[in-house]
This record gives C-alpha cells, sequence and structure tokens, in this order.
C-alpha cells in the first residue's frame, strides 16, 4: 500500500535487499523495482514516468514500455562516478564504473526523452542518444534563502559562532571529500584560530567523520547540527561566512 508524503503525494516503497555494494545493491533488487513500477502504473493508469538512477531506472523503463506508457530520463547526476567514489579500494571498481557507464548508456537510449541538470549532463546525454534532451537546472526559492541578519544571529548566537563560519549542508557518506575538508581546515585555522566549520546534517558517513575530527584534534573547531528541518536551512546559511 502507498504511503502519503507531506506534500500529499502517494509513494510507494518497494521492498529491497539491502547490500554492502551499489553494483550489487541495484542488480539484486532489479526484479522487485520492475514489479512494482508494473504495479503502479496498471493501479494508477498512468500514461509517462520520470525515471533516475541505474539499473532501479532501467527496471523503471522497461516496466513502463512493458505497458506502453513514455519515459522521461532525469539526469541527475553522473552515475558511474558514484560506483568509483563508494569503494575506497578494490581491483574490480573500474570494471565497475563501465558497467555502470554501458547502463547510463542504455537508459538514455531507450528513453524517449532526458532531462539533465547541467551543460555538461546535456552534452554528455546528446552525445549518447537522438532523444530530445532538455535541460532544466537546479532551482531554488530566491526569497526563502535570501540573506537574514535576524536568522544569522539567532544561529551564531545558537552555537556560540563569533568568528568566520565556513558550512556545509547536505546529507554526508562517500560522495563528501573529508579528506580535502580536514586538510582545508588544518591550514585554515593557523590563520583564523578561531574558524569554525558548521555541519549542517546527517548521514552514514557522520559518525566516521566525527571520529576523524577528534583523531585530528580539530574538534574544536567543528559544529555538528544533525539533521534540521527544511525550512531552517536558510537561517543557518545566513549563518555562514562561506558555504
Amino acid at each position: 500500500m502507498p504511503r502519503a508524503s507531506e506534500s500529499g503525494v502517494a509513494v510507494h516503497d518497494f521492498p529491497q535487499l539491502k547490500t554492502r555494494g551499489l553494483v550489487s545493491y541495484y542488480t539484486l533488487n532489479m526484479i522487485s523495482q520492475y514489479m512494482g513500477t508494473v504495479s503502479c502504473l496498471s493501479r494508477g493508469g498512468g500514461k509517462v514516468t520520470v525515471v533516475s538512477n541505474l539499473t532501479a531506472g532501467f527496471a523503471a523503463i522497461a516496466g513502463s514500455k512493458t505497458l506502453g506508457a513514455k519515459v522521461v530520463f532525469d539526469l541527475v547526476d553522473y552515475f558511474p562516478a558514484f560506483v568509483r567514489q563508494s569503494r575506497k579500494e578494490g581491483h574490480l571498481v573500474f570494471i565497475e564504473e563501465a558497467i555502470a557507464r554501458s547502463n547510463l548508456n542504455l537508459n538514455l537510449r531507450m528513453s524517449d526523452s532526458i532531462i539533465a541538470v547541467s551543460s555538461v549532463l546535456s552534452e554528455l546525454a546528446r552525445s549518447i542518444t537522438s532523444r530530445p534532451v532538455h535541460l532544466v537546472p537546479n532551482g531554488v526559492d530566491a526569497n526563502s534563502f535570501r540573506f537574514s541578519h535576524s536568522q544569522c544571529d539567532a544561529v551564531r548566537a545558537n552555537y556560540s559562532l563569533r568568528d568566520k563560519v565556513i558550512g556545509f549542508v547536505g546529507h554526508l557518506d562517500f560522495w563528501v571529500d573529508q579528506d580535502l575538508i580536514l586538510r582545508s581546515m588544518k591550514t585554515l585555522v593557523k590563520s583564523f584560530p578561531r574558524l569554525k566549520c558548521l555541519i549542517v546534517g546527517g548521514g552514514r558517513a557522520l559518525p566516521s567523520f566525527k571520529k576523524r575530527v577528534d583523531d585530528e584534534n580539530l574538534s574544536t573547531h567543528f559544529v555538528f547540527t544533525g539533521v534540521v528541518p527544511y525550512k531552517d536551512v536558510p537561517a543557518y546559511i545566513s549563518s555562514m561566512s562561506c558555504l
């Protein structure tokens, strides 16, 4: 049974197997994703499906084509790079990345239309398929994210931020370059002893990142808020000197 999201949209959660690797995860869950797509379209009578991702995208495309629905592929990122970044080591990473690249190319060719969020991705899609490619950059509500002195002061007071603040907002996972953040902070605090790094968000990499901060003796320069409501994000961004 679908569940209702906060916006009132029906959300269907397909049964999924958990694995350690991205390739094995997507491969083993393809059947569930295919059957779930067919079931949703059959009940809802959908004529157009917007899909993304690699094997999940392929499963949704195949399920949509089975029922004659048109497919729009949402190219929100260069997915094969996720395979490379998710592995710190391993001899199979290049093979897995090649498989992911082939899967992405197949998805683009099977889709009726493609949406890309950047000019680089749109050019990539056009080099792979003759299907229509539309550039639709990610948007933001400029009014909501306009700088606010009062919001800035409130967040800074709550977390005792009295000087320069470098900020991060997002989900902490393998795609966040922890090494770069730590190297940068170790260098910057030598010139700015009161500098703080405000980390807003959660994720499975958060515990390990906190440990690395402690191991590098940088804990006094980092502030971790955890997950915050989306409506409060503009206030946190207002408190940052650099995002």
